[in-house]
C-alpha cells in the first residue's frame, strides 16, 4: 500500500481498540447451507478519524442506533472483499497487540479461497467452518 508506517501503526491502534475482524457466515440456498465472507470494521463517532482507512478501499456508513435514541449516531468503515482485507490486515499486521491473532486467522481464510468457477471441496468447506468457528469464539467478549 502507499501508507507510511505512522499512519498505518496509528491505523492498527485504532483497529484494536474499535475495530472488528470476522468471517461472516449467511445463509445460502444450494448445495451446502451457508457461505463465509471476511469482513473488517471500525467505528467511530466522528467520520474523520475514519479518513485514513479509505487508503484500502471500503466505504463510510453512517449508522444510527434505534434502541437507544439518546445515543450517538457513528460511522463505520468497512472492507468486505477479501483481497481489500489481506492487503489492509497484511500492512497492519505487524503494528497489532489486540488483534493479532484474530488478522493471522483472517488471513490463514483468505489463504483458502480460490478463483470464480473453482468449487470448493467438502474438506474445504468444512475448514471454512472450522475457522468461522475459531474466530468466533475469539470475538466473544472478554477474549
Amino acid at each position: 500500500m502507499m501508507s507510511d508506517d505512522c499512519t498505518t501503526a496509528w491505523c492498527a491502534g485504532f483497529l484494536d481498540a474499535d475495530g472488528s475482524i470476522q468471517i461472516a457466515r449467511k445463509k445460502y440456498k444450494g448445495p451446502r447451507d451457508f457461505f463465509y465472507e471476511l469482513v473488517v470494521s471500525v467505528a467511530n463517532n466522528k467520520v474523520s478519524g475514519l479518513i485514513p482507512f479509505l487508503e484500502w478501499g471500503g466505504k463510510i456508513y453512517h449508522q444510527n442506533t434505534q434502541r437507544n435514541p439518546r445515543a450517538a449516531q457513528h460511522h463505520v468503515w468497512k472492507i468486505d472483499k477479501s483481497k481489500r482485507c489481506v492487503a489492509f490486515l497484511s500492512d497492519v499486521y505487524p503494528y497489532l497487540i489486540v488483534k493479532q491473532e484474530r488478522a493471522a486467522l483472517a488471513l490463514q481464510y483468505a489463504s483458502t479461497q480460490r478463483g470464480p468457477g473453482r468449487k470448493m471441496t467438502d474438506t474445504e468447506y468444512q475448514y471454512r467452518g472450522f475457522l468461522w468457528q475459531r474466530m468466533r469464539d475469539l470475538n466473544k467478549r472478554g477474549v
